[in-house]
């Protein structure tokens, strides 16, 4: 309960225009935050939804070129295979005129087509490569699963293989003699990048730090958007008996000898299922500590898929466009609200403004200027009576403040008659004090507040005992803290008169110390007011060079020293600097 009348009592205490601009802004813009939020949720998984759908028609785009590819791959193996040449060859494998025929056919492809690496006849019986454009001729590939599907009379096309340094997709078709006997089967190798440049093209256009992993139905990464080499990682931790398998039949080439596992969890599990999902939301991959968003695709020519990954940052960009432009329309919506308000409750405001201006005048001591006429009715009446009481509490406070410095002249004028001292102390301080200040330059107005506060600054002393205050001898600690009182009891003094409060910090700070070792607030460097150390400065010098009950009088000389010497420490070193300049130029003068 405490705390909401003290928030209640803020908000009445902010000004009509503030409170009139929140009750406008908060019937506007909290429908409209309302509006807004519910059609930023809606239109980000609207986004979201049409961003995972572009990225799984992008994954089953990418993996349909490469099944146009491999396809087109095909039937040019199978074409060849059916070719008169291979035909005749696939008749007399020995006949040397046969074999040269169908080479210089095979070169003339290659340079017509670089892509194409090798193109080569495997004998379909036993294995062996029979006839090369390579160096391969002789081995036996009769172990490699796309030889064994076309020696059964199936065209195939093989997983990516690195044989001899160089990395292959072999795309094979049976041979069959004039005779129509399967005899040789037709290799066509192809640089594996045909298909990995596809991957790599296609994922730059997916943005920044995306990638694309293409798998076998082993898990075994076969191609990768990031590499131009096979590393054959698998997905999913391979048992030794499946990776045995798999380098026993030469899966990935004759030269592949091991087969390494990372295991990717979740989503490999995923991509490996018979049924794929078309995106997984959200997911980790090893490559960094972002999350990813993906999508998946399988290929239907051979047991691969492919799984697109854009990084969330990159994924999630037009969503976040979308997120900043709500963000810039609403602040723009508040800001045009605002400024409207604004406008229109300065031009409402007006008179009220210029009633609480002169309200303000009077509570400054401004009793002269009149409330200006305000043609509004009501508030012309109400002004018309501000003015009638202006003009009463002038008369008033003119009366008061004459009562008041009387009062201040008569505690003055007492202090006077006890300690003869004080009077003339106090005259020369103020003296000093001016002269300071005309020397560092100050204005009028600082000035004048300089010399009421000289005037009244020991008049707190009339409150000390006269035991005290004109002791012969040394004072005890117990007296002279009843002395240190007294600044601040001038402050209380003079505090409680209204057009001098402005004088209650000159007066209280006239003994603090430059290094914050004064009283009574131990205020120290700029925090002491300028008025207060020119005081502190006056006051010292002229106490040192006057005669008291307790010592005699110091010489010029030696007040200047000490005054020097306790410059930066227990007095402001740029007043003492003027101070001293201001006594150099009165003696020059004189």
């Amino acid at each position: 309960m405490g705390t909401y009348h003290r928030l209640s009592a803020r908000v009445r205490a902010l000004p009509i225009t503030i409170k009139l601009l929140g009750t406008i802004l908060s019937l506007a813009i909290i429908p409209l935050l309302v509006v807004a939020y519910f059609s930023e949720r809606t239109s980000r998984d609207i986004l979201l939804d049409a961003k995972r759908e572009d990225l799984h028609t992008h994954a089953v785009g990418v993996i349909a070129s490469i099944d146009n590819t491999m396809e087109i791959r095909r039937t040019e193996a199978s074409t060849m295979a059916k070719g008169p040449m291979i035909s005749a060859y696939a008749d007399d494998p020995g006949n040397a005129k046969n074999a040269q025929a169908a080479l210089g056919a095979f070169q003339t492809l290659m340079n017509a087509q670089p892509s194409i690496k090798a193109i080569f006849l495997v004998d379909a019986a036993t294995g062996a490569v029979t006839l090369s454009t390579s160096s391969n001729r002789g081995r036996n590939m009769g172990s490699r699963a796309f030889i064994k599907a076309a020696a059964a009379g199936e065209s195939s096309i093989s997983e990516p293989s690195r044989d001899d340094g160089i990395n292959f997709i072999y795309y094979t078709s049976p041979v069959r003699d004039r005779g129509g006997r399967l005899s040789q089967v037709m290799v066509l190798g192809i640089a594996a990048d045909e298909l990995w440049n596809i991957i790599r093209t296609e994922t730059g256009r997916l943005g920044d730090g995306s990638l694309t992993v293409m798998t076998d139905d082993a898990g075994v990464r076969i191609g990768h958007s990031t590499t131009s080499g096979l590393e054959f990682k698998s997905w999913v931790p391979l048992d030794a008996a499946t990776a045995g398998a798999l380098i026993a039949e030469q899966r990935y080439g004759a030269d592949v000898t091991e087969i390494t596992a990372t295991d990717y969890g979740e989503v490999a599990t995923r991509v490996m299922s018979s049924s794929p999902p078309p995106n997984i939301i959200e997911h980790q991959l090893a490559v960094s500590d972002e999350t990813y968003e993906s999508g998946v695709a399988r290929s239907n020519l051979m047991p691969w898929t492919i799984i697109e990954s854009v990084p969330h940052s990159t994924f999630m960009a037009p969503v976040e466009r979308l997120r900043l432009l709500t963000i810039f329309i609403i602040g723009a919506a508040v800001a045009a609200i605002s400024l409207l308000v604004l406008l229109v409750s300065r031009i409402a405001m007006l008179p009220v403004r210029q009633l609480i201006n002169s309200v303000q005048q009077m509570s400054n001591g401004d009793m002269t200027s009149p409330v200006p006429e305000i043609p509004d009715k009501e508030l012309g009446m109400l002004a018309n009576g501000f003015d009638v009481l202006r003009r009463q509490v002038s008369r008033s406070y003119d009366e008061l403040r004459r009562g008041y410095i009387d009062l201040a002249r008569a505690l003055v004028a007492s202090l006077e008659a006890r300690d003869p001292y004080t009077a003339g102390h106090t005259e020369r301080v103020g003296q000093y004090a001016l002269a300071v200040s005309r020397k560092l330059g100050l204005g009028e107005d600082d000035m004048d507040m300089i010399r009421r506060a000289a005037e009244l600054h020991d008049i707190g002393k009339a409150c000390v005992p006269d035991a005290v205050l004109l002791k012969p001898d040394r004072l005890t600690p117990g007296e002279f803290a009843e002395i240190m009182r007294h600044p601040g009891k001038s402050s209380e003094i003079v505090h409680h008169l209204e057009f001098l409060r402005d004088v209650v910090p000159l007066i209280e700070g006239h003994h603090e110390r430059y290094d914050g070792g004064g009283y009574p607030k131990g205020l120290s460097g700029p925090d002491i007011p300028l008025g207060a150390r020119i005081l502190a400065v006056a006051d010292a010098y002229d106490a040192m060079t006057s005669k008291r009950a307790y010592r005699d009088a110091l010489s010029h000389e030696k007040a200047i020293d000490i005054l020097v010497e306790g410059a930066g420490s227990q007095w402001d070193a740029t007043i003492v600097r003027a101070f001293i300049e201001m006594l150099e130029d009165r003696e020059t003068a004189a």
